[in-house]
């Protein structure tokens, strides 16, 4: 079952929640299908008695979380230091040596009928 983060998942039963607290938090049987709902799942009986646990399970430790002072800790969303490599855009021409293919050349390639300089296919639909 995809689910949201463990963060947003907390913040949704602490709206929905009438008391603030959300330790041994333990869903409703309409919470649980209200997310599914959310998630456009199918669920089963079985399903649901499952999830209920595993779901109150996770905001347990998602609230434990929270108590975890980060006042001081900078807000971070990659830690490996790692940066993309850019490069400048270039627009080459087929005339150019080194360059992109001819599109003549790349048309009389094809095994299927050309027509207009176009490859002709069957029909989609």
């Amino acid at each position: 079952m995809p689910l949201a983060s463990g963060y947003m998942l907390s913040r949704y039963f602490y709206l929905c929640s009438s008391n603030a607290k959300l330790s041994h938090v333990k869903l409703t049987k309409e919470q649980v299908q209200h997310v599914a709902k959310l998630a456009r799942l199918g669920l089963s009986e079985a399903e649901i008695a499952k999830f209920q646990t595993q779901l109150s399970g996770i905001l347990d430790y998602v609230e434990q979380l929270n108590e975890v002072n980060t006042d001081n800790v900078a807000p971070t969303a990659q830690v490996t230091g790692l940066t993309n490599v850019m490069r400048e855009d270039k627009v080459l021409h087929s005339d150019k040596q080194g360059s992109l293919a001819d599109p003549a050349a790349l048309v009389a390639c094809s095994p299927l009928p050309i027509e207009k300089n176009q490859i002709k296919v069957k029909n989609v639909f």
